[in-house]
């Protein structure tokens, strides 16, 4: 147990702390309201930095605005210097377009007065551009002049784009303008001024009138033409047709404008798989300077033989056909060949009836002659009489031989082959030329007619091969190609050349006039190889 002592010790030690405690909160209390003071300023000072703050961001917000609009300022200078430059280059190339503008070009203020004139203007007055501006248009133009110009002058015030066509003159002559007058206008529709574009075209007009003359002369030619005239385009329709078409294939203009051309041609020719091309490059018509053959069928269905000759309009796409009918020509060729093949018959039998008769009966008598003289004891003498007999044996030969050739026998369709191999094996005796006959396979020869003809060019290019060409041999071909047949006569002689067909005479008439006949086509060239070869093309059908 604690002593007073102690007791009283431990108080006074409490005492001492209380002490201690209550001077420790004083001081607290002390410092509690100096931190408190201190807050107070602490606060009152950020208040102040606050205000600053604000402050310093309502400066900087100023500063921001003023940097963001001088910014602006210097981006709309920017853009403006910009424009403008590109405004001065525009004007730029707007003058030197004006300048060069391939026609007369100036403007005319609301006085009528220029105030611009381009280059051309220029040089078309004879006056610069500062002499040009400030003058009116009267004044510039002339009263003559101006008086024309005046009406759409004063359309062109009054707002409207005024083009029209006149003739002025001018000191270097009269000209004809083709003026186009486009108003400058402004606020509310009122005119400052207008444009004028001016062209030249005194040379289109005559041009034009010229053309226009031309196409009335060859329209004149083309309607009063005997020849039919036919444009085709190149699907093979009709674009025009001249009144001698439409006499000639029965067939009004306004039936077959616009129609296939076939409707003019035999019914084969729609089926054809050359048609339209054949115009061009077809079996029909084939490259060649010459007119073609080939038939026609008028209105009512009947077929007549007409020659074709077509050139082509590349600029155009079209084919323009002159056709005529033969009909008459090809009846009279027909006759000629008739009367010419009665007369060589005749020829021939009078020379197998007179000249060979004549010819034995002498060959007999030197025969007698020669037995006499022998008798007679006179070997020179009959020696001279057989040579006679020899000569007029050879001369009878020849003589039978050319009356064969100008009366020969009947030539029927299946005897055409064994009729041209007697005329080669002929040709290779009397001549000692090599002459072959060659016949390909699949020949059928229609009729009797086709066959006579045959027969007959053949031996026509015979003869003028061996008069003509000197040849070593001469070949003989009857052959068949698709639809038709072809008799060729080659020989490897000097050839022919053009002039020589241009200047030949009636055999190469006649063998041209056979073959159009049979509807064929006689074609006479030099090979690459050298020589000649005559070639007649027909139909093998009917």
């Amino acid at each position: 147990m604690a002593t007073i002592e102690e007791l009283k010790t431990t108080n006074a030690e409490h005492m001492a702390m209380n002490g201690k405690l209550r001077s420790a909160n004083q001081e607290l209390e002390t410092a509690k309201k100096e931190l408190q003071s201190l807050n107070e300023e602490l606060a009152a000072a950020n208040r102040r930095l606050q205000d600053k703050l604000e402050e310093l961001e309502r400066a900087n917000d100023d500063i921001t605005s003023r940097l963001q609009g001088e910014r602006q300022v210097r981006e709309l200078n920017r853009g403006l210097e910009q424009r403008t430059a590109a405004l001065a280059r525009r004007e730029a190339e707007l003058r030197t377009l004006a300048a060069n503008v391939p026609a007369m070009f100036s403007y005319v203020d609301r006085g009528e007065v220029y105030r611009y004139a381009n280059r051309l203007y220029e040089q078309h007055h004879g006056l610069s551009a500062e002499q040009i501006v400030g003058k009116s248009v009267r004044e510039l133009l002339g009263a003559e002049n101006y008086a024309r110009a005046k009406p759409h002058i004063a359309k062109a015030l009054a707002g409207e784009t005024e083009r029209y066509e006149a003739t002025f003159a001018f000191r270097d002559g009269v000209h004809t303008m083709d003026v186009v007058l486009v108003p400058k206008q402004e606020g509310e529709g009122r005119t400052r001024g207008f444009f004028t574009l001016v062209h030249d075209i005194t040379e289109r007009k005559t041009l034009e009138r010229r053309l226009h003359e031309r196409e009335q002369r060859l329209r004149a030619i083309v309607e009063t033409a005997g020849d039919a005239i036919i444009t085709v385009d190149h699907g093979g329709l009709v674009q025009d047709y001249n009144p001698a078409a439409e006499r000639m294939f029965g067939r009004p203009a306004a039936a077959v404008i616009g129609q296939a051309a076939s409707i003019l041609l035999p019914p084969s020719c729609r089926d054809c798989p050359d048609y339209p091309a054949c115009f061009r490059m077809g079996r029909c018509q084939r490259a060649t300077h010459r007119p073609q053959e080939l038939m026609g069928r008028r209105r009512d269905g009947t077929l007549f033989p007409m020659e074709m000759t077509v050139g082509e309009i590349d600029d155009l796409g079209l084919y323009v056909a002159l056709a005529r009918d033969i009909s008459k020509r090809k009846a009279l060729e027909r006759q000629i060949i008739e009367v010419s093949t009665t007369e060589q018959e005749r020829i021939g039998r009078d020379i197998h009836d007179g000249i060979g008769q004549q010819l034995t009966a002498l060959t007999m008598l030197a025969g007698s002659l020669e037995r006499k003289l022998t008798a007679a004891q006179r070997p020179e003498e009959a020696r001279d009489v057989s040579d006679l007999i020899d000569h007029l044996q050879e001369t009878l030969t020849q003589t039978r031989a050319l009356a064969r050739g100008l009366s020969p026998v009947e030539i029927d369709p299946q005897g055409l082959p064994a009729a041209l191999s007697a005329l080669a094996e002929g040709v290779r005796q009397r001549s000692g030329v090599d002459c072959r006959l060659a016949v390909g396979p699949g020949v059928t020869v229609r009729d009797e007619i086709l066959a006579v003809h045959l027969y007959r060019i053949a031996q026509e290019a015979l003869h003028n091969a061996l008069r003509h060409g000197q040849p070593h041999k001469i070949r003989v071909r009857l052959a068949r190609d698709a639809e038709d047949l072809v008799l060729s006569v080659y020989d490897d002689g000097t050839g022919i050349q053009p002039v020589e067909e241009r200047r030949a005479g009636l055999g190469l008439h006649v063998m041209r006039y056979r073959a159009g006949i049979l509807r064929g086509q006689l074609t006479i060239e030099t090979p690459k190889k050298g020589g000649t070869l005559v070639a007649c093309r027909c139909p093998a059908g009917p």
